[in-house]
Formats: C-alpha cells, sequence, structure tokens
C-alpha cells in the first residue's frame, strides 16, 4: 500500500480545514498527523505516513513538518508544505508536495478530520499525552526526541478502538 510523506498528508488537513473554515496550527496539525497515522495502522496494518514520529517534550511531532511551520508558533499557517526543486528554467524553485488523490485516503482523513477537527490543540495534546499511550510510553522508555514506533502506536490505537490485532500469523 502507498505511503505519503508528512507534507502531503498536511497538506490534505489544510485543505479538509479550509473546506470547514479552519486554519490550522502547527500544534493542532501534529495532532492530527499523530491520530491519523495511529488510526490508519489500526485499521490497515501499515502506515498511512512515511515519515517517522517522535516524542518530544510537549508530544508527538513529525519533525519536517515541525519545522517547516515553526515560524508561525501558535497562529494559523496560511501555506501549503513545498519543496524545493529545479524548474525547467533551471531554477531552484518552491513546489507544493500534492496531496493524496485516492479517494479512499482523503475519505479516511475526512473522517479523522470529524472525529478531531472540532477539538482545540491544546484538547488533541492532552489526548496524544494519554499515560500508558505511545508518546508516554515511548518518553518513558527512550526519552525525548525518540521515534514513537509503529508497533507501539498500532496496538495501542487498536486496543483503543477495539480492533482485532492484524499482525501476521507466525510462521510454522
Amino acid at each position: 500500500m502507498q505511503t505519503y510523506n508528512a507534507q502531503q498528508v498536511a497538506n490534505a488537513f489544510f485543505n479538509i480545514a479550509e473546506e470547514d473554515g479552519e486554519c490550522l496550527s502547527n500544534m493542532k496539525l501534529q495532532k492530527l498527523l499523530y491520530f491519523a497515522q495511529g488510526m490508519f495502522l489500526a485499521f490497515k496494518g501499515n502506515p498511512l505516513i512515511s515519515d517517522g514520529v517522535e516524542a518530544w517534550k510537549h508530544g508527538p511531532v513529525f519533525p519536517r513538518v515541525y519545522h517547516e511551520f515553526k515560524k508561525y508558533g501558535a497562529s494559523g499557517i496560511t501555506e501549503r508544505a513545498v519543496y524545493f526543486d529545479l524548474s525547467d528554467k533551471g531554477k531552484f524553485e518552491a513546489f507544493e508536495h500534492l496531496p493524496p488523490t485516492d479517494e479512499g485516503i482523503l475519505d479516511f482523513l475526512r473522517h479523522v478530520w470529524k472525529s478531531f477537527g472540532r477539538l482545540t490543540a491544546l484538547d488533541l495534546s492532552i489526548l496524544s499525552h494519554e499515560p500508558g499511550g505511545p508518546w508516554d510510553a515511548t518518553m518513558k522508555k527512550a526519552g525525548k526526541n525518540a521515534e514513537i514506533g509503529l508497533d507501539t502506536m498500532q496496538d495501542y490505537f487498536q486496543a483503543r478502538l477495539g480492533i482485532a490485532a492484524m499482525k501476521e500469523p507466525a510462521a510454522a
């Protein structure tokens, strides 16, 4: 199954939020990406986002997305995630990370938005810090800035969502 970089999924969330008249802060975006990754792992058994998520002091963070938008602080982000590449004119230019076009993925992200988009960034942060959750477990086991394991996220979100484990059976 295809994975997307965190900037592509971020741009999809910007589009979805904009349809609802919302503007996302970096903190809210980070938490939406985290919950999308966790829920996708729980339902599909593989990651939606190819980038790793790290356990930072204030919660789970996709570092490339954080650094791209940190200039906004707690304010709403008013641009899309971009990358720089050589244009056909031989100059480096900014190109927008194209969000997923697969309708199934977009429907999934809309579902995540409907489930979590109405919450504030602080509410989402509190949810992501749940004792025993992936962020908390990683902070306790590996410390600040450690990558949160996909298995840890999948197991947690499957348990929270009441989904039977989707792991491959052990070879006989």
